[in-house]
């Protein structure tokens, strides 16, 4: 969501988003980057209701930012990287409530995200990439590192179907790749610990341009259920990379052939 307020959040301030009914919160969204260049955001708090609805924290749309020493929670994303984020570095931030760091639903040409060093605990999701075929581009060389999550629904969560994944993965057909159909690619997750999850995750490309080139670097997953990955190709897991799960399979697969695990164990594998 975007808004018609140009709001300049300095270091060290607060932002509350007040209920005055329920599920409603006076403050909708907010934009320190201003919509100009070479922005940052540092040691701001940004603090509303989890049942606020399109109460996103911070909502980028330009190239050029710098997010660092943050915390945020709030009722929707707690970071929004949308079309034309490049060169962006979210690092040392917290997030409460909210559906976590995430990019989307506009990606088009979104390229050189960073997010480092930054904790996650009680969100609906941590790393989150949504897309669809209307809103897509150019999505490419994305990594979060360093990051630990705790009790999260979806702590990964990466999807070419946006709002919603179909109900069952051979229910869509591939159409013809457009200029908007999402183009994931390079995404390096390393150094992260999950833990107290209900899912492991969820990675799920479109049968016409799968997400592409994905790998798990010292990633140590422990969930409740196991791993959805559906049209994703190379993709692997690397240096130690586990999912240790209390039901079913640690990966379950439809048109993608990950990698360094074991799908029924979630142990590493060696090649």
């Amino acid at each position: 969501m975007k808004s018609n307020i140009n709001l300049v959040l300095d270091d060290g301030c607060i932002l509350k988003a007040l209920p005055y009914g329920k599920r409603n919160g006076i403050v909708k969204g907010s934009y320190p980057n201003n919509g100009k260049p070479n922005r940052n955001a540092h040691l701001i708090t940004i603090e509303a209701p989890d049942e606020a609805p399109n109460s996103d924290g911070i909502d980028v749309w330009t190239p050029n930012v710098l997010i660092y020493n943050c915390n945020i929670a709030c009722g929707d994303d707690n970071i929004a990287m949308d079309s034309g984020t490049k060169n962006i570095t979210i690092r040392k931030c917290n997030f409460g409530n909210g559906h976590g760091c995430s990019i989307g639903s506009y990606t088009a040409g979104i390229e050189n995200v960073l997010v480092d060093s930054c904790s996650f605990k009680n969100t609906e999701s941590a790393i989150r990439m949504k897309s669809n075929r209307s809103r897509g581009g150019v999505e490419k060389n994305i990594i979060y590192s360093n990051i630990t999550i705790d009790n999260v629904r979806k702590p990964i969560f990466i999807t070419s179907y946006y709002p919603k994944t179909p109900k069952d993965v051979t229910e869509d057909s591939a159409e013809e790749v457009t200029a908007t159909t999402p183009s994931w690619s390079n995404i390096f997750l390393r150094n992260i610990e999950i833990y107290d999850c209900e899912y492991a995750g969820i990675i799920w490309g479109v049968p016409e341009l799968p997400i592409r080139n994905v790998v798990f670097d010292n990633v140590k997953i422990r969930a409740t259920k196991g791993m959805e990955i559906n049209y994703v190709s190379n993709i692997s897991f690397i240096n130690g990379s586990s999912i240790s799960v209390k039901k079913g399979d640690a990966v379950k697969v439809y048109e993608s052939a990950p990698e360094g695990i074991d799908f029924s164990s979630g142990k590493p594998v060696s090649k």
